[in-house]
């Protein structure tokens, strides 16, 4: 079975169009990204349904498309897509598709957590692979609205990425996580951007000297030293803002997951999740 998930962040929309892989796993197909800039419903609705076409084209049996935090805060985003067949996800469901796309290729029974950093949400889900979700909590706080809300410059200031740092500590920390996993994936546009710079292995020494790149010269200059988008590069701070306070509150380093929502909802599609 070929099946597809159209994704509409508060970033960007993104296509995975997947096939059954080793295990209960997904192996990609084909996959496409676009920035919801400017993320009026005309433009928007035009990427969905461009990629919804792609994914027919690509053979796609199966096609759901989800939107998150972008379309839970946007009526008028919502109205636009609606017609398209956009399902607005609640945060509990966010997270249980992102937690089992990140958990795919762990060994059954390992306990984990999943952090999954968007631009206008941050996940967190703690569960084993293979079994499912225990224990999740949502902040409405994401790489693009931590990067507004504390005004960040290009690049940021020291001052405004210390701002980033206690509205994202105090975020985290207000989840009250109860659990101390031994391990922490992350999940989400910053962490698969952040692993192409740093590898899977996001520690928080990694994380720093990321962010000392990241803010050591204007994103154009950035993106074309590290073949980025702009976009990207000018909110990418605070997401690896968000990722390092998330391992700090979970106490354990983070590594970059398997996937996220999107793996998690072909999963889903091909009946491989509960």
């Amino acid at each position: 079975m070929v099946v597809a998930c159209v994704d509409v962040g508060s970033n960007t929309t993104r296509l995975l169009v997947a096939e059954p892989g080793p295990g209960a796993t997904v192996r990609p197909v084909l996959e496409r990204r676009a920035f919801n800039d400017p993320a009026t419903p005309e433009h928007v609705a035009a990427q969905v349904t461009a990629q919804r076409e792609a994914a027919r084209a690509a053979g796609a049996q199966r096609i759901r498309i989800v939107g998150t935090a972008l379309l839970r805060a946007r009526e008028d985003l919502r109205a636009a897509l609606e017609p398209l067949g956009v399902e607005v996800l609640p945060a509990a469901e966010e997270a249980r598709l992102a937690f089992a796309g990140a958990t795919q290729e762990r060994l059954p029974g390992e306990p984990v957590a999943v952090v999954d950093v968007g631009g206008g949400s941050t996940e967190v889900a703690v569960g084993a692979a293979g079994t499912g979700v225990a224990w999740w909590a949502s902040t409405p706080l994401g790489s693009r609205n931590l990067s507004e809300g504390c005004d960040f410059g290009d690049p940021p200031t020291a001052g405004q990425l210390a701002e980033a740092s206690a509205r994202a500590a105090r975020a985290l920390a207000g989840l009250a996580c109860p659990h101390r996993p031994p391990l922490v994936l992350a999940a989400g546009g910053s962490a698969t951007t952040t692993a192409r710079l740093l590898g899977t292995d996001l520690h928080r020494e990694a994380l720093d000297t990321a962010l000392e790149r990241l803010c050591g010269a204007p994103a154009a200059a950035v993106a074309r030293r590290h073949r980025l988008d702009p976009r990207r590069a000018r909110i990418l701070p605070a997401g690896l803002v968000l990722l390092r306070a998330a391992g700090e509150q979970l106490g354990a380093p983070l590594r970059l997951g398997a996937g996220g929502l999107r793996e998690g909802v072909a999963l889903d599609l091909m009946g491989a999740i509960g």
